[in-house]
């Protein structure tokens, strides 16, 4: 399974798939559409087993983390709100911080 990314008009859909590094600002579909970032309302992880990961970073691999979640098991939905609607965030996610088959969602 490949990396996957799918956006709507409120929301982005990436799928992982553990190894494939994703960079919103340089290397997603969405580049020409927000190279400064996206407002970010909320990230909300969808695992698929149990300890499935997912760790979204700003900027670059070595950025803040910005969500770090770990699945209890595979019906452990995870989410994160942001209050701030001025802020452009610009996410990244290592290859291998997220586990095969995640979905992380971000609603934009």
């Amino acid at each position: 399974m490949a990396l996957t990314v799918k956006a709507g008009l409120g929301a982005l859909n990436v799928t992982f798939d553990g190894a494939t590094a994703w960079d919103l600002a340089s290397g997603s579909s969405l580049t020409r559409d927000c190279p400064n970032g996206v407002k970010v309302r909320f990230i909300q992880m969808i695992p698929t087993a149990t300890d499935d990961k997912l760790v979204v970073r700003e900027t670059d691999a070595n950025g803040a983390v910005l969500f770090n979640g770990l699945a209890a098991n595979k019906y452990d939905r995870q989410i994160v709100y942001f209050n701030e609607a001025t802020r452009l965030y610009k996410l990244y996610v290592v290859g291998t911080d997220a586990s095969n088959g995640v979905m992380m969602v971000v609603g934009v």
